[in-house]
């Protein structure tokens, strides 16, 4: 049976680029779609492995009736002519025909869709189906949330960066620097506003009190730290020794940055960009907790773009093996981990040795993450400290080193009063733990949550967290062709997707880094 909990549909789309600047996309879309009329050609991917391929194919309540040809897992092929259960299927990919796309949130010109549906069943996968959106343009991230100081909203955080199927889902946490209780409630907007199909399982507010004169800063996995004195290096130079002091000292926006007009990408050493910066280091100190303060470029998506446009028209089986294949899943993370994030070294015994990693944090607003360092094999008055990544994928803004211990902080989740997307339905009970329920949205949708706020208390310091729990789906581009192969090197090899990418992002770069207005793309409560 068709179960109403899993509610999330995986849409391909597919049209060729035309002077409208379509092409084809991916997306979730809900089951208030499903039509039991949906016929036509249909691509079907069983879970055991078995393909359909039918010329004619009908949704009905809970099975797929078509006819074509059966290919079997073990390469032979013969005809079709029957029922297809759903509750055997992983994936379909189908089509229908003269269907006006209500997804124009990003201009005023219409998109005709062509789009097929079905439900999820019990164990979560979809069916896939087509339909026509305008292109990204590169603006593709995640979710957005909007935080209310008891005036306005401001854009605060993009949430889960890098979390770009369903088998990648993670949480995230980050301190709020505007949120401000209002008529005793915490007021919180979550809004797509990007080319995506966004599914976000939790969002919790938390009430983070601390002792006066420190700040809270979430370390890369997902716990509070206290900060009391940071220093400031008092040397810093990129990898290839030009001076970035003064880049770094401050959050001020003016921010340490590769500079791509001279760099050779057939050079491994131009792949690799960072920073190598000094602090002075206290008598006995043997711990440290380093602040880094800084933003993405929009390369991290570029490259997953690259990454996956090369699946061509087999994109969704390899959606599929994500999801269901653990050793398939670990090598895209191992790339990742490897190519897509922020290594920080510690130099010891005259070696750099790697002690932490700072994951994606998105291109639209800057993070502050911490990484706890262990200085007991280093030598010396100084620590030296080397934060590496490829080239352009980071803006530093700020580092910064604290000596301190960590001190007391209460932590307190706030109450989810309620939470209504842009239709009025309730999603309370959806968005307030990490459990099966996802809210879906689409460009354009948004949902208002009211969180209960937690009594202030004296003598400490009160500041705002925020967790969030999910992942998404971009519309990407596709190739014509399934380049197999190819993904697997670039998985297996390292470097070789930079020395691929990089050279492309030279030329793309400023359509993709182009402003973005960030300005709240919903309705806000009066």
């Amino acid at each position: 049976m068709i179960r109403k909990a899993f509610q999330l549909f995986l849409v391909l789309c597919c049209v060729s680029v035309s002077n409208t600047g379509c092409i084809k996309k991916s997306t979730y879309i809900p089951t208030t779609e499903l039509r039991r009329t949906d016929s036509g050609r249909m691509d079907v991917l069983a879970k055991d492995g078995t393909t359909y391929r039918l010329l004619y194919g009908q949704v009905t309540r809970d099975r797929l009736r078509g006819q074509g040809i059966k290919y079997l897992p073990d390469g032979t092929s013969e005809e079709f002519r029957g029922n297809i259960p759903l509750a055997s299927v992983s994936l379909v990919q189908t089509s229908r025909p003269d269907v006006v796309s209500s997804l124009t949130a990003y201009g005023t010109i219409g998109v005709l869709a062509v789009a097929s549906v079905t439900a999820l069943d019990d164990d979560g996968t979809g069916l896939w189906v087509r339909v026509t959106y305008p292109t990204s343009g590169g603006s593709g991230s995640c979710p957005f949330v909007f935080t209310y100081d008891g005036q306005e909203y401001h854009f605060e955080s993009e949430t889960v960066a890098g979390a770009v199927c369903r088998s990648l889902e993670r949480s995230n946490l980050e301190v709020l620097r505007y949120l401000k209780p209002h008529d005793g409630t915490y007021r919180l907007a979550l809004s797509n506003q990007s080319p995506e199909s966004q599914h976000t399982n939790e969002l919790s507010v938390l009430a983070v009190d601390h002792p006066v004169g420190t700040n809270v800063v979430p370390d890369v996995r997902g716990s509070l730290h206290t900060v009391r004195n940071p220093l400031a290096p008092i040397t810093a130079a990129g990898l290839d020794g030009t001076d970035c002091l003064e880049q770094i000292l401050h959050v001020d926006d003016i921010m340490f940055e590769s500079d791509l007009t001279s760099r050779d990408f057939n050079t491994d050493d131009q792949l690799r960009d960072g920073i190598i910066c000094e602090f002075e280091r206290p008598d006995g100190a043997d711990a440290a907790k380093l602040i880094v303060n800084g933003v993405n470029t929009h390369l991290g998506y570029f490259a997953l773009e690259t990454l996956f446009s090369m699946r061509g028209p087999n994109k969704l089986h390899w959606y599929h093996e994500l999801d269901n294949n653990p050793t398939e899943r670990k090598k895209l993370i191992d790339w990742m981990m490897r190519e897509g994030g922020l290594t920080i070294s510690v130099w010891q015994n005259g070696n750099w040795v790697k002690q932490s990693w700072m994951p994606d944090v998105g291109p639209r607003v800057t993070a502050q993450k911490l990484a706890v360092l262990d200085l007991k094999a280093v030598a010396g008055s100084t620590v030296r400290i080397k934060l590496e990544c490829a080239t352009d994928l980071w803006l530093i803004d700020q580092v910064a080193m604290d000596y301190s211990e960590d001190e007391k902080i209460e932590i307190v989740p706030a109450r989810l009063v309620q939470a209504k997307d842009d239709s009025d339905r309730d999603i309370t009970e959806i968005l307030n733990q990490i459990d099966t329920l996802y809210y879906s949205a689409l460009p354009g949708d948004f949902a208002l949550l009211s969180y209960e706020a937690v009594p202030e208390k004296e003598g400490v310091q009160r500041s705002f967290a925020l967790k969030s729990t999910g992942y998404y789906y971009t519309w990407i581009e596709e190739d014509d062709k399934d380049s197999r192969d190819m993904v697997e090197r670039i998985l297996n090899e390292p470097l070789l997707g930079s020395r691929i990418y990089l050279k492309d992002w030279r030329i793309a770069r400023e359509q993709y880094s182009a402003e973005y207005d960030m300005t709240p793309r919903f309705r806000a409560p009066r």
